[in-house]
């Protein structure tokens, strides 16, 4: 991929304002998908043909190839991103739960598409806007898992949370590069992710909140 600016992932929902267009940008970014899913340089013109749009409609509108995968990568996160925070007074453990489920639920739906993912993400043979988007929207769910414990009083004082978030994504894309690669099974992927969250919170955590880690990594649960 070129080198090239991420968009906002609102960048084209303004040229979608109706119903109708919105459903044929939804088909665009799903089809963008599909498309990663089965190789990660196809070009504008091969998208235009099995979108069944004119080129110069999806270069108006998603500017270039790389923008527009990143587009279509940050709209599977945006449910992920916003689903634990539908309740503000989500507990934290509830939160952590629909992060996990949201994260699992998609890499099941189109496996081929989270293994492709996972591929874009640890090729560091060039800057990749995908792989920015990937990784940024990985760390800021974790981020505001960390912002939830902080706000409610849960969290250790040395914690450096921008740091940690990192650290978490890092060890959560592990597990998933595992079962791209075969060596996990859809069940003990499940339970890395769980477990890679609850160990680092078990640590950071204050009082009651570290105590049920605990008590969930003793449960397996």
């Amino acid at each position: 991929m070129n080198d090239s600016k991420m968009p906002e992932s609102t960048t084209a929902k303004r040229q979608y304002d109706s119903p109708a267009m919105a459903e044929r940008r939804r088909e665009i970014l799903e089809t963008t998908r599909l498309m990663l899913s089965e190789k990660d340089d196809f070009s504008m013109r091969e998208l235009a043909l099995r979108s069944g749009v004119a080129l110069a409609t999806l270069y108006n509108n998603f500017g270039n190839r790389d923008q527009l995968a990143a587009m279509a990568v940050m709209e599977v996160f945006e449910d992920i991103l916003a689903r634990p925070w539908e309740d503000p007074n989500v507990d934290f453990f509830d939160a952590i739960r629909l992060v996990r489920e949201s994260v699992f639920d998609e890499i099941s739906r189109v496996p081929a598409f989270a293994r492709q993912m996972v591929a874009i993400y640890f090729d560091v043979s060039e800057k990749n806007p995908v792989r920015d988007t990937l990784h940024q929207v990985t760390i800021d769910q974790y981020a505001a898992l960390l912002a939830l414990l902080e706000k409610q009083g849960k969290l250790q004082k040395w914690v450096d949370s921008k740091n940690l978030a990192e650290k978490i994504a890092g060890a959560q894309y592990a597990h998933i590069a595992r079962w791209a690669a075969g060596n996990l099974d859809d069940q003990e992927l499940g339970r890395q992710l769980r477990d890679t969250v609850l160990i680092f919170v078990s640590a950071i955590a204050t009082g009651d909140v570290a105590d049920r880690a605990n008590e969930r990594l003793g449960k397996g649960k």
